[in-house]
């Protein structure tokens, strides 16, 4: 089912990509089908496509697919083939080697750092969320559970009231108290991305 899914956003978007890829075997700048197709926020200004992303092999924070693509490349100007990842469809392309030592932090850097801090702190957010709602569901089935201990024994001792005093037959009921669970699927709109390194293309 999910493979099936990814064909579909790759065939949905497989002209787009084939046009990009076209223009850059004709001599296109990269910078410039980023800035003509790309729906990365983080490459929507000519500073951002100018700085790319950096990365190194103890990066985190970006998507997977986007990153280990990334690093697969072997040369300055090598151009992925498209990636699926959680944001879209990417083509990345390496755009240069940077040397060790202290990075600048420009305010495209800043604005990368605020983004994965805010990242991080959503998926916090969500994993306490996700938390706390387990726990009150079990809290919730415990009690359920004691609920229908203290109706059985209340009725069994009912019953053996009536035995003392008649001979009729009674039949008890047992009410079990359910819970119910609501599932939400939330859905992803894919994207394709086209970033400085790499591209990103709304179909």
């Amino acid at each position: 089912m999910v493979d099936a899914a990814a064909k579909a956003i790759m065939d949905s978007l497989q002209p787009k990509i084939d046009e990009i890829k076209q223009k850059l075997a004709d001599g296109a700048n990269f910078n410039d089908l980023v800035a003509e197709y790309g729906a990365d926020p983080g490459m929507s200004t000519e500073e951002g496509r100018a700085a790319g992303y950096q990365l190194h092999a103890l990066t985190s924070g970006y998507d997977p697919a986007f990153f280990q693509a990334a690093m697969a490349l072997e040369k300055v100007g090598d151009v992925s083939e498209p990636v699926l990842g959680s944001f879209g469809v990417h083509l990345i392309y390496y755009m240069k080697d940077i040397p060790s030592g202290a990075v600048e932090l420009t305010d495209s850097l800043k604005e990368i750092i605020k983004n994965i801090l805010a990242d991080e702190k959503k998926e916090e957010a969500y994993n306490t969320a996700v938390a706390n709602w387990t726990e009150e569901k079990a809290t919730v089935t415990e009690a359920g559970k004691q609920w229908n201990t203290n109706g059985e024994n209340a009725a069994n001792q009912i019953m053996m009231m009536i035995n003392g005093i008649s001979t009729e037959t009674t039949d008890a009921e047992t009410t079990d108290a359910g819970t119910a669970t609501e599932t939400t699927d939330a859905g992803a709109t894919a994207e394709t991305t086209e970033t400085a390194t790499g591209t990103e293309t709304t179909p």
